[in-house]
């Protein structure tokens, strides 16, 4: 209708002004009154649910509707919505409100149209695979969601034609048998040879579990077997390693971060509290913080709750004055040297943590200049005789050097091909070894080129 008026125009302000005559009415004037108007021009202005009602008798043809299906489909997907979503009432009537030419698919169609879109790109992904002339290498992982059901994840990495580093999710795979090495790889080999990849994989990286080993050298055997495929590698992940060494480590402070976790789970659990401390450090001029809860399997939750709680000391001080049940709990002038001389071990290794999880730049090249920086770190403090936590420093050095004697290997070729690095990271003694060691990798590789044709071989 509007586009029949000029709605409170400059030269006639407060008023509405039809553009056929230039009648005037007040803009508190009601819309049915400005319909009739446009009547005595024969003009046809239809409400919005006439204009809904004429577009439901009016739907878009198929190749509308698939187009329209398609947006919708990826939203599902993209943004983890249910199925039934589209069976909401409120949804129906969102969609309709905007776009009433369209019909809503129900449930059961949408459930088939995501798993038709799931297979279709599953078959993009293997023609895609296929395109890259480089070797691919995966990480694998085993892990259990909130409903006790276990899973095998499984991710690829490649470097494309543009020398970026790729990856991206390749499976999630249902695991409802033993998690042993030889189910799992199983597994592994079953999704290699679904997307037609075996003959390019170069290298494995799980955790340190023992099934994981023993998955590692089960693949080993059979792309040997199968392909004869000398080149493939199973890595131990650098970022676990520092993870069971740190867990090790931490045992001998226990007690202390028992009592910090304890002091946390207390404030965490009462509004009351929460809103006291949240005052305090208004008080102290201190951000807005608050306590970080640690939990069992990542080493550094301990250390950011360990970070936060010094941040909050002068805060947690006076909730500790007014409060006796926080005053029970919060640390004595021992247990917060333990807490600060802990932090001062555990930073580099934080830091290093964070670093060796990335995706999106390559690491194997960092493993060996980090893990000989953090020798010599903990090396340093766990001799120092005023120092309260050398202990601490012993136990995770001693624990990464067991590992360290078995990643020792695998991180000579990526040390010296890296330009940062070279030989500059290796003692005088070991430079000849570890030149015959690359040496004896490049004939290697130079046999395999040999004995496999190119595409321009005419022989």
């Amino acid at each position: 209708m509007w586009e029949y008026y000029e709605r409170n125009p400059s030269y006639a302000e407060g008023y509405n002004v039809c553009k056929t005559c230039g009648s005037k009415y007040k803009t508190t004037t009601g819309v049915s009154t400005l319909r009739n108007h446009l009547k005595k021009h024969q003009l046809d202005a239809p409400s919005m649910k006439q204009k809904a009602i004429t577009a439901k008798m009016n739907p878009f043809n198929e190749l509308e509707q698939n187009e329209h299906t398609k947006y919708l489909i990826k939203w599902l997907i993209c943004d983890s919505q249910p199925f039934n979503i589209v069976d909401n009432n409120y949804f129906k009537a969102f969609i309709n409100h905007f776009c009433p030419r369209y019909t809503i698919p129900g449930r059961q169609q949408v459930k088939k149209y995501i798993i038709d879109a799931f297979n279709n790109r599953r078959t993009n992904i293997i023609n895609e695979l296929h395109q890259i002339e480089g070797n691919f290498s995966l990480t694998a992982d085993m892990w259990t969601s909130i409903n006790n059901e276990a899973y095998l994840g499984l991710t690829i990495h490649y470097v494309d034609s543009n020398w970026c580093l790729c990856n991206f999710l390749l499976d999630i795979i249902p695991f409802t048998t033993n998690h042993s090495g030889i189910n799992i790889a199983n597994e592994i080999l079953r999704v290699l040879g679904e997307f037609r990849i075996s003959d390019k994989i170069i290298a494995l990286t799980t955790d340190n579990e023992s099934a994981m080993l023993v998955c590692g050298r089960e693949i080993a055997d059979a792309l040997d077997a199968e392909l004869s495929s000398k080149n493939f590698s199973h890595y131990r992940c650098a970022a676990h390693v520092l993870n069971l060494s740190v867990n090790k480590g931490l045992k001998l402070v226990s007690d202390s971060i028992d009592k910090v976790h304890a002091l946390v789970v207390k404030i965490k659990d009462s509004t009351r509290l929460c809103d006291r401390l949240r005052a305090f450090c208004k008080i102290q001029d201190i951000k807005d913080l608050k306590p970080i809860l640690n939990v069992k399997t990542p080493w550094n939750s301990t250390y950011y709750m360990l970070e936060r709680l010094i941040k909050l000391e002068p805060a947690l001080f006076l909730l500790s004055a007014e409060n006796q049940s926080i005053k029970d709990l919060y640390p004595n002038d021992d247990d917060w040297v333990t807490i600060k001389d802990t932090l001062i071990v555990l930073e580099p290794l934080e830091k290093a943590t964070k670093h060796l999880s990335a995706s999106s730049y390559p690491t194997m090249g960092d493993v060996r200049f980090i893990f000989e920086s953090i020798q010599i770190h903990l090396d340093k403090h766990s001799k120092k005789n005023d120092f309260t936590q050398r202990g601490l420093a012993a136990s995770i050095n001693q624990k990464i050097g067991e590992y360290w004697n078995i990643m020792d290997h695998s991180s000579i070729t990526s040390a010296i091909l890296d330009p940062r690095t070279k030989l500059s990271i290796f003692t005088e003694e070991s430079r000849r070894s570890v030149c015959t060691y690359i040496q004896s990798i490049y004939e290697t590789y130079k046999r395999c080129s040999a004995d496999t044709p190119t595409t321009n071989d005419t022989r």
